[in-house]
């Protein structure tokens, strides 16, 4: 009985007439869409509050819309459940009336990372009911799992922070509407990249940011990482924060918090799977160097160093270009340095008002066979460099590294 109520309260979309009220459509929206008739699990993984679960909705508003059935969507959150998939969907079929089976029913489940051996119980719902199945969650590492063991059942969506025009458009304004503002609208974007942090001006980014974090250290990592010293995970993301980008060993941070390597180690790993950082490696053509070398990390997306103000901006501007070009590598090799490799493209980010080749000398020598070098620089920045592409910071998102 207890199910049914929640499934009751879950799916107002089942009242004739009724449609979410999110009319913002992102990017990832029309991928996701056009992902729906391929006969594979649809899954939403990302950070918290990046607005998987207003996907999943827009997703009901357009299956509504191309004349299914309302109750033949089913949309449950897993956020509090502690029950079992299948009585759910018992308990839908008692309420429709009729056996749940075949391509023209959907179910949606949210943070699905919730459940116990998740991915086992939806290959049983997918394999015996043959249904359309949308999953999300906020764990990587639980959702990776999930999907390796779904191989071949299941199609992987990341959803990102907002890009600068999304960001306009949930803020409602357009690249029109500020023209010469662009550079300081785009600083405010760099604290703002979450949906609520764009359409609410007046909400706080750092508070709105802590309590995220919080939330994602003391809940989320405790639970799927079986850790207890959350205190000491919150203090390594904030040294992270407060530097981002610095280089950071292992021993390192097990002498400064006094910790085993093996804690260390695993606590970096839970603030990576749960979206909280991001890992680089020092570029090599041995496999080998690359394992053992020291790492850099920075916050996932950039406003998440709200939660550690005040931040020096030419570091700002490097985690914006970290996670916007979805970095893995740097290069570093006895001093000599190139801020992020990716792909085999080499970039430089210099905050600066003046940068000369003297600058990014690595990046013009090109010891590591780039095949492209790129400079970020400020918008007034006057530059002395040649033979290599020369973007601002606000123009970044034009070479984006994501789907």
């Amino acid at each position: 009985m207890e199910n049914r109520e929640e499934i009751l309260l879950m799916n107002p979309h089942w009242e004739d007439g009724f449609f979410y009220p999110f009319p913002l459509k992102r990017k990832v929206f029309h991928r996701l869409k056009s992902a729906i008739p391929q006969p594979l699990i649809l899954s939403l993984s990302g950070p918290r509050r990046v607005g998987k679960t207003v996907l999943m909705k827009q997703m009901i508003n357009q299956l509504i819309e191309e004349g299914y059935p309302r109750r033949n969507i089913l949309f449950f959150s897993l956020d509090e459940f502690s029950g079992n998939l299948l009585e759910i969907l018992k308990e839908w079929e008692k309420i429709i009336g009729k056996k749940i089976s075949g391509k023209n029913y959907f179910i949606f489940f949210d943070e699905i990372q919730n459940i116990d051996e998740w991915a086992k119980k939806l290959k049983i719902i997918y394999d015996t009911l043959g249904v359309k199945i949308f999953v999300s969650g906020s764990a990587s590492m639980q959702i990776r799992k999930g999907s390796e063991s779904l191989a071949g059942r299941i199609l992987e969506f990341y959803v990102p922070p907002l890009f600068y025009e999304e960001y306009l458009m949930f803020s409602g304004k357009s690249k029109s509407d500020i023209k010469e503002k662009d550079w300081e609208e785009y600083q405010l974007y760099m604290m703002r990249q979450l949906p609520d942090l764009a359409l609410y001006p007046t909400l706080g980014s750092k508070d709105y940011i802590t309590s995220i974090v919080k939330k994602v250290i003391y809940e989320d990592v405790k639970k799927f990482f079986n850790v207890e010293e959350t205190e000491v995970i919150d203090g390594i993301f904030k040294v992270i924060c407060k530097d981002p980008g610095q280089t950071i060993s292992v021993v390192d941070i097990a002498k400064d918090f006094g910790i085993s390597r093996v804690s260390a180690s695993n606590y970096l790993h839970a603030l990576e799977k749960s979206y909280l950082i991001r890992k680089l490696y020092n570029y090599s053509k041995n496999p080998r160097k690359v394992e053992t070398r020291a790492k850099k990390y920075y916050p996932h997306y950039t406003s998440l160093l709200s939660y550690s103000f005040p931040v020096e901006f030419g570091k700002i501007a490097e985690t914006e270009v970290a996670w916007k070009m979805n970095a893995e590598f740097f290069w570093n090799e006895r001093g000599k340095e190139i801020d992020l490799v990716i792909d085999g493209r080499g970039i430089e980010v210099k905050m600066r008002k003046r940068v000369d080749s003297s600058d990014v000398k690595w990046l013009i020598k090109n010891p590591i066979g780039l095949k492209e070098r790129m400079v970020v620089v400020l918008p007034d920045a006057k530059i002395n460099i040649k033979g290599i592409k020369i973007i601002t910071l606000n123009e970044i998102d034009k070479f984006a590294n994501y789907d």
